[in-house]
């Protein structure tokens, strides 16, 4: 038990930093369809017509991706270069400035803040390799496959936990005080929080190596991945796969919002019911069928299945627009009917005055 605990002293500093970057995948997605595709237009004032709203919501997703592109293997460089510590501290302050931005943004209505701070967010989050080589070095080899699964874990983490905060803390109808800039924040703390914690609490592994940086690696290796004969076919076929993956997950919150006149909240909850479906996949399906029919197999049915899934669910969604699918929640708070009497009325009356408008005084009851 007292390895157990020293070891868990050791690797959290790592686990919250990896956890908080995978937050920012998801975090966004109720606020900025909610903003920019959804009832809280008036976000971005009077002049801005359908056509800009719906440019600055894909830019708003784009930009992220566009850091990430750029930032992950500059920041691996970076590592081996000056240290594991320095990086890991430079990637949670710049989260924690950029997630501070993007809430600053909204609060002054800002779009240009706000999507800098998206852009600064994206470019920051390249902490999880660097994390996980730390644990690795850190990781006795009695230990390190436990090590390993709580990498894993603490990634699912962010990865659910982000879109149901951004929704959750986005919705004014379960604490008034709550807006759009509450998730930002909230994140921001966390990312500062994982600063301190690695300023004091982390050793690092690995000297620096002193190498000198590429400042167009990124480039190189996109290039290489599709002029190298091996790789060209599955670097297509990858892309291919997240273009889909980005367009859908783009897309069902804006029919959610519009068909169904889903809150923040039930926005949040629902993309965090598809980041659960991926954690399962990526901890129980894919290990397991992998050793049963191989990955090519795997890879073949995976795509099929999943286009065939996907094309099932957009007829369906075409044959009910305007109507709403029913839930049975367990939660008391989510409105059993997306389209009941609240979420028309009430909650859309609200975004005449904007997402700062004064909340219902009662709780959305069904029917109520």
């Amino acid at each position: 038990m007292a390895s157990l605990l020293k070891n868990l002293r050791t690797t959290a500093p790592c686990l919250l930093a990896i956890t908080v970057d995978s937050l920012g995948f998801g975090l966004v997605y109720p606020i900025l369809t909610m903003m920019f595709a959804g009832t809280h237009r008036t976000f971005l004032g009077p002049g801005v017509s359908a056509a800009e709203a719906d440019f600055l919501f894909g830019l708003g997703y784009m930009l992220y991706p566009a850091g990430m592109f750029f930032g992950a293997s500059l920041l691996g460089d970076l590592s081996d270069r000056f240290g594991r510590k320095r990086v890991l501290l430079i990637c949670m302050g710049g989260l924690s400035v950029a997630t501070g931005l993007m809430a600053a943004g909204i609060v002054l209505r800002s779009v240009a803040l706000l999507l800098f701070g998206r852009f600064l967010s994206g470019l920051m989050a390249g902490s999880q390799p660097i994390a996980q080589a730390a644990v690795s070095d850190l990781s006795p080899e009695s230990q390190r496959a436990l090590n390993m699964s709580l990498l894993t874990l603490a990634l699912s983490v962010g990865i659910v936990l982000g879109p149901v905060m951004g929704g959750v803390l986005s919705e004014r109808t379960i604490e008034p005080w709550f807006d759009f800039a509450t998730p930002l924040w909230t994140a921001a703390a966390l990312a500062a929080l994982s600063f301190v914690w690695i300023l004091f609490g982390f050793r690092d592994t690995a000297p620096p190596s002193g190498q000198a940086l590429d400042w167009l690696r990124s480039l190189k290796v996109f290039t290489q991945a599709f002029t190298t004969p091996s790789v060209r076919l599955l670097a297509v076929v990858h892309l291919l796969f997240q273009l889909g993956f980005s367009i859908y997950y783009a897309m069902i919150s804006v029919l959610l919002i519009q068909k169904w006149n889903y809150t923040p909240a039930q926005v949040g909850l629902f993309t965090g019911v598809g980041g659960l479906g991926f954690v399962v996949a990526l901890v129980v399906v894919v290990p397991f069928a992998t050793q049963l029919i191989g990955d090519k197999s795997l890879a073949l049915l995976g795509s099929s299945t999943g286009s065939a899934w996907l094309s099932a669910a957009c007829r369906w969604a075409r044959t009910r627009c305007g109507r709403s699918p029913s839930f049975s929640a367990s939660a008391t708070w989510w409105p059993t009917r997306p389209c009941s009497r609240f979420s028309r009325n009430r909650y859309h009356q609200r975004s005449v005055d904007g997402p700062w408008a004064s909340p219902p005084r009662s709780w959305p009851w069904p029917g109520s």
